[in-house]
C-alpha cells in the first residue's frame, strides 16, 4: 500500500524482475551502486515483498523500512519514547521494567531476533529495580530508526515525524505507541473519581501531538506545555477530555501496552459504576458500539505510573 509519493529510481521495474529471479537485496545494491536501505524502500513502494528468511543474526532488517502498517507504526513511536540508539556503534537497546517484559518479547519476536533478553538491575534514588534488556547489534536497524528521526541523544531534540516518515494515516498508532512509552494515565476512585492524561517529551514534540489531537479529536482543548524534572509535559485532566483522547487512541486498536489500555478500560468502567455511563456513550466509537458496555468487570482501577 502506498501512503507517500516517492520519485521511483529510473530502473526500478528491471530491479525488481532481477530480485524476482533470486538475486539478493544486497547484491543487487552493489550492481547498481545503490544504498540496500533506499533500494528496499523502493521496492517495497512498488509493491514487492521482500524476503527476509535466512538474515544474518535472524534479524527483520527491514521492519522499519517503510512504516505503512499499524504495528510499523506503533513500534516506531514506542522507540522514540524508550529505545536507545548508540552515537558511535551499531548497536540499539530497548530496556523496560520488569512488569513490562511480555511487551519486549512482542518486539523481539516481531523484528525475528534470535538475541536474549537479558536482565539486570537500575538503581535510581537509592532503590534497585529489576529491568529487562533487547540489545541488537545491526547497523542496518540502526540506521533505519535514525532515518525514521529516532536519533541518538534524542531526549532533548526529538522531533515529531513528517508524513513522509509516517502518514496521516497511522499518526494515532506512532503517537499510541509514544505513549505506552512515555505516557501516564490515572485512574483514581478517592475521594472521587478522577482521571488523568499526561506526556514527557520535548516541546516541539508535544506541541506536535497536541496539533494531531486538535485535528483528530472532537472538541479537544489545547494546554499549555510546561516542564517536569527539566523535561517538558502537557497533562489533561477531567473525565471527558481525558476519555476522548483515550479513546481516539485505544479503540480499535491491535497493538497495544496491555496495562496501559486496561487503565482507560478501567476509566470506562468506573465511570459506568459512578453512573456517568452518559460520558462513555457520547464519546463512544459508533463503529464499534458504546465501549463501556464491554468493559471486562475484572479490571481494576486505581492503577497509575
Amino acid at each position: 500500500m502506498r501512503y507517500k509519493h516517492i520519485e521511483l529510481l529510473p530502473n526500478i521495474e528491471v530491479i525488481a524482475k532481477e530480485y524476482a529471479s533470486g538475486c539478493s537485496l544486497t547484491k543487487l545494491a552493489e550492481k547498481y551502486q545503490l544504498c540496500r536501505r533506499k533500494l528496499s524502500r523502493h521496492l517495497q513502494y512498488l509493491g514487492v515483498h521482500i524476503n527476509i528468511d535466512g538474515q544474518k543474526y535472524g534479524h527483520n532488517e527491514i521492519f522499519f523500512d517503510v512504516i505503512n502498517t499499524e504495528e510499523k507504526a506503533y513500534w516506531l513511536g514506542f522507540w522514540y519514547a524508550d529505545g536507545y540508539i548508540t552515537p558511535d556503534s551499531t548497536v540499539v537497546e530497548l530496556t523496560l521494567a520488569e512488569k513490562d517484559l511480555v511487551h519486549l518479547e512482542k518486539f523481539r519476536d516481531i523484528i525475528s531476533t534470535k538475541h536474549l533478553i537479558s536482565r539486570k538491575e537500575v538503581k535510581l534514588k537509592g532503590k534497585v529495580f529489576i529491568a529487562y534488556r533487547l540489545l541488537i547489534t545491526n547497523p542496518y536497524i540502526r540506521n533505519a530508526l535514525i532515518a525514521n528521526g529516532c536519533v541518538p541523544n534524542k531526549s532533548l531534540i526529538l522531533k515529531f515525524p513528517s508524513e513522509e516518515i509516517v502518514p496521516k494515516s497511522l499518526r494515532k498508532h506512532f503517537i499510541r505507541g509514544y505513549v505506552d512509552g512515555d505516557g501516564s494515565i490515572g485512574c483514581y476512585l478517592e475521594p472521587m473519581l478522577r482521571l488523568s492524561f499526561s506526556v514527557l517529551g520535548t516541546k516541539e514534540f508535544l506541541t506536535s501531538i497536541q496539533d494531531v489531537f486538535y485535528e483528530e479529536i472532537l472538541g479537544y482543548t489545547k494546554v499549555t506545555i510546561g516542564t517536569h524534572g527539566g523535561i517538558f509535559q502537557f497533562s489533561k485532566g477531567g473525565k471527558e477530555s481525558v476519555i476522548k483522547v483515550l479513546s481516539y487512541l485505544y479503540d480499535g486498536c491491535s497493538v497495544y501496552l496491555e496495562r496501559k489500555r486496561d487503565k482507560y478500560l478501567s476509566a470506562l468502567a468506573n465511570l459506568v459504576g459512578n453512573n456517568q455511563l452518559y460520558i462513555a456513550e457520547k464519546i463512544g466509537n459508533p463503529e464499534i458500539g458504546n465501549p463501556a458496555l464491554k468493559v471486562d468487570s475484572n479490571i481494576l482501577a486505581n492503577v497509575n505510573d
